[in-house]
């Protein structure tokens, strides 16, 4: 591929004049930049932008997204989301799968790249020391849903309450929780939510089902434990997820025991991505407005964001999947 040494010969002037017209630098006449613009038409030439980005800024134009299971469609409509705003920005958005055990390899990858911002959406929070070495490295990082980071990005799960009395009205008594995650993650607000909730309207009945998410998918690990609570003769009135995934796998656990949805089991998930729309029957869920979030991110990173802290009112979508009462 032709270079700009290469171009300014052929157009006659210096590589220094190339590299500003490049820039988009106005200190070179109209005359010049259209004989070295023609030139590159002619050769072909493509900027690197991440090397410009690099050498102006001292960081790339790369927003790194963390996640923990890329079959999770949730992470897929957040990552197409995000790209769209990016785009318009000048960012793009690179993906990393990470764990337990890889998660500090990657940080230590995107940090060497020198990405502008980190949005660790995985099911780990990133440790302090490294919180410091990627600040060190003046990238920004994002935990959502801790309000801890450079923006205060919170869920306000109110609407928890609302499916809660809702379900109670209905008569639901015996309630479970879907979480598949390690105990060791049980500080999630999602949980605590769901748990506090359901303390205040004294349900009669509730468990919390730990798992092994991310080291199996979300939506076989729902199918696994719901099918392990069916065969240990568990009844719940309603059946909460920790996401729509696990959700789906929970149903069709249900449906192969010959379990009704929602007459014997409420089934109630949560992000509100597009399959749960169109499973059979189609999801009950709490909707997180994910084109709102992936907005809120590019606009932080693109400096475009007045406000330092960012509440996401969450809010209930109801489908086939639940029952409740008037």
């Amino acid at each position: 591929m032709a270079g700009r040494k290469e171009i300014a010969d052929k157009a006659g002037v210096s590589k220094t004049t190339v590299t500003r017209v490049l820039a988009g630098n106005a200190s070179v006449s109209a005359k010049t930049h259209e004989k070295v613009m023609q030139v590159i038409n002619e050769l072909g030439y493509v900027y690197n932008e991440v090397a410009a980005g690099l050498a102006k800024r001292k960081c790339t134009a790369v927003i790194a997204l963390l996640v923990p299971d890329m079959t999770n469609y949730y992470y897929l409509q957040m990552f197409n989301a995000m790209s769209r705003y990016a785009h318009e920005c000048g960012y793009i958005i690179s993906v990393f799968a990470i764990n337990n055990d890889n998660m500090y390899e990657v940080l230590d990858n995107v940090i060497a790249n020198r990405v502008v911002c980190i949005i660790n959406m995985g099911l780990t929070p990133i440790s302090e020391e490294y919180v410091r070495k990627i600040k060190n490295a003046n990238i920004s990082v994002i935990h959502p849903g801790t309000g801890e980071d450079a923006i205060e990005y919170v869920y306000d799960y109110g609407v928890v309450n609302e499916i809660i009395e809702k379900a109670v009205v209905s008569g639901a008594k015996r309630f479970c929780f879907l979480f598949c995650m390690p105990e060791r993650l049980n500080h999630d607000q999602r949980l605590r939510t769901v748990l506090q909730s359901l303390e205040a309207h004294n349900a009669e009945k509730v468990d919390v089902v730990y798992g092994d998410v991310p080291e199996i998918s979300a939506i076989s690990a729902g199918y696994k434990h719901t099918k392990a609570l069916i065969e240990n003769g568990e009844k719940y009135d309603v059946l909460f997820c920790l996401n729509d995934m696990l959700a789906i796998g929970a149903m069709r656990a249900l449906k192969e025991a010959g379990l009704r949805i929602p007459q014997d089991v409420s089934v109630i998930g949560h992000d509100n991505i597009l399959l749960g729309e169109f499973e059979s029957p189609s999801l009950t869920t709490i909707d997180t407005n994910i084109e709102y979030e992936a907005q809120v991110y590019i606009d932080f990173v693109a400096g475009r964001l007045q406000e330092k802290k960012i509440v996401n009112k969450c809010h209930m979508v109801v489908r086939e999947s639940a029952k409740f009462g008037k």
